[in-house]
């Protein structure tokens, strides 16, 4: 859940607005209360004494690089702990059959599995994406934006 709020306090300055430039100021502030390290910790954040271009490009090297690595990170420690432990059953399961009929491994066949159905989809996600022959150029098929935009 850390990671998240972290994901989402990085990206809220990326647009470099008025409204995200005070809300990173009040939330590194509150950064600057915690006992001992606050300060130090603030000012790493911030770059130097204010916020200013220095500190966007910090939150930005944060937002695509350092919090999706630890996301990785994570998600293989949780996968190298499951192969390790195994999946818990409950007590009712050793009452039933001990053969392993239908149960596949996670590694490899049940990764390249899910690896295969995900490039399928992301495949067909794309062909239906691409422009058809009567969109102008420079038009948008999908008029989605944020506020900010």
């Amino acid at each position: 859940m850390g990671i998240v709020l972290l994901f989402c306090f990085s990206g809220y300055l990326l647009p470099w607005d008025d409204l995200s430039f005070f809300a990173t100021r009040v939330g590194i502030s509150e950064i600057e209360k915690a006992p001992f390290v606050g300060m130090w910790l603030a000012g790493l954040v911030r770059g130097g004494p204010d916020v200013t271009i220095d500190t966007i490009g910090r939150f930005y090297v944060l937002h695509v690089t350092a919090l999706p690595l630890a996301v990785l990170m994570l998600l293989g420690i949780h996968l190298f702990f499951i192969q390790i432990q195994g999946v818990s059953e409950p007590d009712s399961f050793a009452a039933l059959r001990k053969r392993r009929n239908g149960i596949i491994n996670f590694l490899p066949n049940s990764c390249l599995a899910n690896y295969r159905s995900g490039c399928f989809s992301a495949h067909c996600w794309l062909l239906w994406q691409r422009p058809s022959s009567r969109a102008r150029a420079g038009s948008r098929s999908l008029c989605l934006g944020a506020r900010w935009y």
